[in-house]
C-alpha cells in the first residue's frame, strides 16, 4: 500500500493553518460551551500533524486534555533538516 505525501507547498499550507483552526473553533464553540460549560473536555486528534490544531484547542481550553496523533511519514518530514531528506 503506498501512503500519499505532502508536496512541499501542501506541507507549508498544513503547518500554517491557525486562520483555518479558528474557523473551525469557532464552529465548534457553541457546541463544547452547551456540553462542557466548564471546559473540561479530553479530544483526540487523528491525524494531527504537527500538533498545531491540538495546540490551537488547547490554548483556548485549558482546562481541557488533549492528545494529537499522526503517521510518522508526515511529522518527521517536517522535522528532518533538508540535508537528510532523499
Amino acid at each position: 500500500m503506498d501512503t500519499k505525501k505532502l508536496d512541499d507547498e501542501q506541507l507549508a499550507r498544513f503547518t500554517t493553518a491557525e486562520s483555518s483552526s479558528k474557523k473551525i473553533l469557532d464552529r465548534l464553540a457553541p457546541f463544547l460551551a452547551q456540553q462542557f460549560p466548564k471546559g473540561d473536555f479530553h479530544f483526540l486528534d487523528v491525524g494531527g500533524g504537527n500538533g498545531g490544531w491540538t495546540d490551537f484547542v488547547l490554548d483556548h481550553y485549558p482546562n481541557c486534555q488533549g492528545k494529537s496523533s499522526t503517521t510518522p511519514s508526515i511529522s518527521f518530514r517536517r522535522t528532518l533538516p533538508m540535508t537528510a531528506r532523499a
